[in-house]
């Protein structure tokens, strides 16, 4: 039987593989989860410019969260949309980029 403590043979066995799957779990908020990843992930040397992560909300004022994280900074920026306000920062600003829908659940990736 496999030992619980190990990550499955599929994910590279990196300090932030490890750090998602046995560490993240204590992580409060979202923001700080995408740049404490993004800052590790960076740091072993993946080329990332940039991650964008939005949710979607249930909030009857609140339409979706946007958090940005920026090489350059190194800082999450987060934008708060409100139902029938147009965001900041459009989304073609972002292009080049992967995208991942949470397909149902109006998040992405």
């Amino acid at each position: 039987m496999p030992d619980s403590e190990s990550a499955p043979s599929a994910l590279p066995a990196t300090a932030a593989v490890h750090w998602l799957v046995h560490e993240a779990l204590t992580v409060s908020a979202p923001g700080t989860l995408l740049g404490e990843l993004c800052n590790r992930l960076t740091a072993e040397g993946v080329p990332i410019a940039s991650a964008h992560l939005k949710i979607a909300s249930l909030d009857p004022l609140i339409a979706e969260t946007r958090l940005l994280w920026q090489r350059d900074t190194a800082r999450v920026v987060e934008e708060v949309v409100l139902h029938g306000m147009p965001s900041l920062e459009k989304a073609s600003s972002i292009s080049n980029g992967l995208c991942l829908p949470l397909s149902g659940t109006g998040h992405e990736i």
